[in-house]
């Protein structure tokens, strides 16, 4: 599949582009930014065609899909673009702010027969594929409770993920990891029960939240946050024994990831071979446009549901970090 890339920052350049040049079922024929300059550089590093504007890259490159790394606010009218210009779209997640976006570019995409996919690497990752095999085969037996957490320190204030402008805030970074969890693990309707949202003092955006939900007869719980000490795990509690994942979400590709399963006192490692999910994710994408596999259309809506009623119905909260 011929590819663009819309969007050259930092995650672009550390992680996507490389993958990119990993994936032997992609080839990538276009780059575009705002920085001209970059563009014109990282295409001599990675091969393809710089362009300046989204609209000359969309008439002019032969490119199948499009994956969107701008910022979050961007993603929208982007998609629609490459929508209308018959690609299929890899956006980064979040993949849209507002559930009528989402709902009218899912609807956009079924009209146009295209696939549009939302970027959470770590559904691919054969730790991901292994704590799914080990729920689907019930060992444990009936689930309780998933609880899903991903924080970090805060980051430099002029990283993007501050821009209120550019759809920033931890609410549209991180928390998409956790909401996102029980929708590759737990099946069965969503029902939310409460959600907050905190901003911490000085800052411009949210910084941290949590959201619990009912799904499936099990409860789940979602923390998320800019500014803690460095958390990325989902842990399961079931009838006959608990499960934690650390590494859950964001992982090198070098890591022999690992599950950790204790029943009765004693603890059992279920070891998970290296990959990189971002390479991993691209197949993925790759190969639900060869079969047009809209199953992707419909996950971006439910998880954008998810996310709208976590906003909607959210209590607010100042904090001093």
């Amino acid at each position: 599949m011929k590819i663009a890339v819309v969007g050259l920052g930092e995650h672009a350049r550390r992680n996507t582009l490389p993958a990119i040049a990993k994936a032997n079922c992609l080839e990538l024929v276009a780059l575009q930014s705002r920085n001209f300059a970059e563009t014109i550089s990282l295409a001599d590093k990675y091969g393809g065609q710089p362009y300046r504007t989204i609209e000359e890259l969309l008439e002019f490159s032969c490119a199948d899909a499009v994956y969107i790394a701008t910022p979050v606010g961007t993603h929208a009218e982007i998609a629609k673009l490459c929508l209308n210009s018959e690609k299929h779209v890899l956006v980064e997640k979040v993949a849209f702010t507002d559930i009528g976006d989402a709902a009218g570019l899912c609807e956009l995409a079924k009209k146009k027969k295209r696939i549009l996919f939302e970027g959470y690497m770590y559904f691919y990752h054969p730790q991901f594929l292994a704590l799914k095999e080990i729920l689907d085969t019930g060992e444990l037996g009936p689930l309780h409770r998933l609880s899903a957490s991903f924080g970090f320190p805060h980051l430099s204030i002029d990283n993007i993920r501050y821009d209120p402008l550019a759809g920033g805030g931890a609410l549209f970074d991180a928390a998409g990891y956790t909401l996102s969890a029980s929708l590759g693990l737990i099946p069965g309707d969503s029902v939310l029960l409460s959600s907050a949202i905190g901003h911490e003092i000085g800052y411009q955006v949210d910084t941290r939240g949590c959201a619990s939900f009912l799904k499936g007869g099990v409860f789940i719980y979602n923390e998320w946050c800019f500014g803690s000490n460095y958390r990325n795990q989902i842990e399961i509690w079931a009838e006959r024994g608990t499960i934690v994942v650390p590494r859950a979400f964001s992982k090198p590709e070098s890591l022999e990831a690992v599950i950790e399963i204790n029943q009765n006192g004693k603890t059992r490692l279920v070891e998970c071979e290296a990959g990189n999910h971002f390479v991993l994710m691209f197949n993925a994408f790759v190969d639900a446009c060869d079969i047009m596999d809209v199953t992707f259309n419909d996950k971006l809506l439910r998880q954008a549901t998810l996310l709208d009623g976590v906003i909607k119905n959210a209590k607010h909260f100042r904090y001093d970090g």
